[in-house]
C-alpha cells in the first residue's frame, strides 16, 4: 500500500510540475500548444492575402486605364478612386508597371 502512495504521490508531483510549465514558462507554452507553427501558417497566409490584395489592386487601376484610354479623361470620383487604388497598391509593394499607368492617368482631364 505504500508503494502505491509513493508512486500516487510521485505523478501527482509530476503532475503539478508539468501544469506549472505550461501556464508559467512561454516557451514550453509555446511549444506544447503548437504557437510556433501556427505564427508560420499565419505568416504564410498573410503573405498570399498580400499578393492577392496587391493583385486585384493592380487589376482594377489597369481595368479603369483601359476603359478610359481612347478619351484620356476620368470623372473627379474615379480619379480619386484609382489615386486611392494606387497609393494602397504602391504601399504594399506595387512594381513600376503601375507606376507608368499612374502618371499617364495623372496627365488626364478630370471631369467634374
Amino acid at each position: 500500500m505504500e508503494t502505491l502512495l509513493s508512486i500516487a504521490a510521485l505523478f501527482q508531483g509530476l503532475a503539478a510540475a508539468v501544469t506549472f510549465a505550461l501556464f508559467f514558462i512561454k516557451p514550453v507554452r509555446h511549444w506544447f500548444l503548437g504557437v510556433k507553427e501556427r505564427r508560420a501558417e499565419q505568416a504564410e497566409d498573410d503573405a498570399t492575402e498580400k499578393e492577392s490584395v496587391k493583385c486585384l489592386l493592380r487589376s482594377e487601376i489597369v481595368r479603369i486605364y483601359y476603359a478610359n484610354r481612347e478619351r484620356r479623361a476620368l470623372h473627379s470620383f474615379e480619379y480619386e478612386n484609382v489615386a486611392m487604388l494606387y497609393h494602397a497598391y504602391k504601399e504594399m509593394g506595387g512594381n513600376s508597371f503601375v507606376d507608368r499607368i499612374w502618371e499617364e492617368i495623372s496627365d488626364w482631364e478630370i471631369i467634374p
